[in-house]
């Protein structure tokens, strides 16, 4: 039986807060500490304590950033999917997350700080926004099918600059092969703000937009006849996702089945509705992100795995599990039983 929107969400919620607060108690660093973690977290940031910065300026940042870009993947994820019509869409479809790549990776091969690598990221972003926009129009128009081929045609050209950035470098490429791997670490208060201040704003317009969404899943003239400005709302949305997705390549590199699965899941939840699934999925995107960072500090011992390939690994077992239809066990299970004529 569905769940109603407004209980999934709520759920939602709580499983997001229980993760972070999870990550904060037993993220990075000794996990025999719980209750002095637990006493740091409650005295302050300011209190003295021997675990406040473990708590404070480490693991708690580290949580908040997985949260707010597992909520970034799970919005934009969730957006695309109805726009496109697209069941296998996610926030890496339309190549703007190889731009982002290529101009972090350029930055980062080349010895620059942070804050060059972020821009050199937006650049990157914005650079394959543009070429995706005049690779899908057509006859003054966008079309959805022409502006998923040319999305798959810029993310491969970007991803093989990326690759030659990677072996023409000549350094050390693990810190570059990491970042693009998926990492939340390190993780400084002011990025976590930054990720605040386009997640929250761009999560919401997203929201706003569900009813265009909604329209869309039939398309575009259906969406027209309904006074949808097709084109420019479809340049709004690619520019808004765009900025949100640069961001989180920036700071946490390319995180796999995230946007593919929290839509998934929500929608199960809560209804094809994209006004209900859309702040479900972003829920969600959060506590698997946090989630999946929390396994990848622990399930080697004294290594810290790269959190996009649990995200892969994990994710491919879980959507398979979604996919399948609800009867599909007992019915298996039903052939099992007759006998044979």
């Amino acid at each position: 039986m569905q769940r109603s929107h407004q209980t999934a969400l709520a759920l939602g919620t709580a499983l997001l807060v229980a993760a972070v607060l999870l990550q904060v108690l037993i993220g990075a660093g000794d996990t025999t500490r719980f209750g002095s973690a637990w006493g740091a977290l409650w005295a302050g940031p300011s209190s003295g304590h021997p675990m406040t910065t473990f708590v404070w300026e480490i693991r708690m940042p580290r949580a908040f950033a997985g949260a707010l870009v597992g909520m970034i993947l799970g919005a934009v994820g969730a957006a695309f999917q109805p726009t496109f019509r697209n069941a296998l869409a996610e926030p890496y479809l339309l190549g703007v997350s190889g731009g982002a790549a290529a101009g972090g990776t350029a930055a980062l091969a080349a010895g620059l700080g942070t804050t060059v690598m972020l821009a050199a990221s937006w650049a990157g972003a914005v650079l394959a926004m543009v070429a995706v926009f005049a690779l899908a129009r057509e006859a003054g128009r966008f079309r959805v099918e022409r502006m998923l081929l040319a999305g798959v045609l810029v993310g491969t050209v970007l991803a093989s600059i990326t690759t030659l950035i990677v072996l023409m470098s000549g350094g050390d490429t693990n810190r570059v092969l990491r970042w693009l791997l998926g990492s939340l670490s390190p993780m400084p208060w002011w990025q976590v703000a930054v990720l605040a201040a386009v997640a929250l704003p761009g999560c919401a317009w997203l929201w706003r937009s569900a009813g265009t969404m909604n329209a869309m899943t039939v398309n575009e003239s259906a969406a027209r006849s309904l006074g949808v400005p097709v084109e420019n709302w479809l340049r709004r949305l690619l520019a808004v996702s765009s900025l949100m997705v640069a961001t989180t390549v920036s700071f946490a590199g390319l995180i796999g089945f995230v946007g593919l699965l929290a839509p998934h899941i929500a929608r199960r939840w809560a209804g094809v509705d994209a006004r209900n699934a859309l702040p479900l999925s972003a829920a969600i995107g959060g506590v698997l992100l946090v989630t999946a960072d929390l396994i990848a500090q622990r399930l080697v011992f004294a290594v810290e795995l790269p959190v996009g390939a649990i995200t892969a690994l994990a994710g491919a077992l879980v959507l398979g599990a979604v996919l399948r239809p609800p009867g599909a066990v007992n019915a298996g299970r039903r052939t099992q039983r007759t006998p044979p004529a």
